[in-house]
């Protein structure tokens, strides 16, 4: 079954139908109406949270992907490669200056 186009829409609906079947039904006060207004806007909130994290998410291949070529993998491991290769230049280049500062406090002492 295919998700619906519009959640908020489906959303709006279910509470609709909650509100009314309360409101006749059951004779609910201003504190229900409350209480299912906020949880009307904490499922809300949680839909855009969603929309927002696929979003997000969507500039990245699935990672059943990622393996289905072996060129991709090669690409993706040299480029692995390449970045551990930089980091580790700049480690170096960090720990040397950071010997540096020993030896020249050292020599101060």
């Amino acid at each position: 079954m295919k998700p619906p186009g519009n959640p908020y829409f489906v959303t709006s609906l279910v509470f609709l139908a909650i509100v009314l079947t309360g409101g006749f039904l059951f004779h609910w006060g201003e504190e229900e109406f409350a209480y299912l207004l906020l949880l009307y806007l904490i499922v809300g909130l949680g839909i855009r949270l969603d929309d927002i994290s696929k979003q997000m998410g969507s500039g990245h291949p699935r990672p059943t992907q990622i393996g289905d070529d072996e060129e991709n993998v090669i690409g993706l491991l040299k480029e692995i490669n390449r970045s551990s290769a930089a980091t580790n230049a700049q480690l170096k280049e960090i720990l040397s200056r950071i010997d540096e500062r020993n030896a020249a406090s050292d020599d101060q002492k």
